[in-house]
């Protein structure tokens, strides 16, 4: 999962697929809110639901 904005659009996203049990994927430095503060703490809230990575992480597991 990746968009604007962290705390708001991919957060409710995020959550219908726990919601829904799937296994959610959340790639954090394509994630962005108004504020890094937002940012982060959202971060924090959605790494009890899902999984948190990065791109360049993501580019390793070809």
């Amino acid at each position: 999962m990746c968009g604007v904005t962290t705390n708001f659009c991919v957060s409710s996203t995020v959550w219908a697929g726990f919601d829904h049990n799937y296994p959610v994927l959340v790639i954090e430095d394509a994630c962005a809110s108004d504020t890094q503060a937002a940012h982060e703490a959202a971060i924090q809230v959605l790494s009890t639901i899902s999984t948190i990575t990065t791109s360049g992480a993501l580019a390793v597991i070809k």
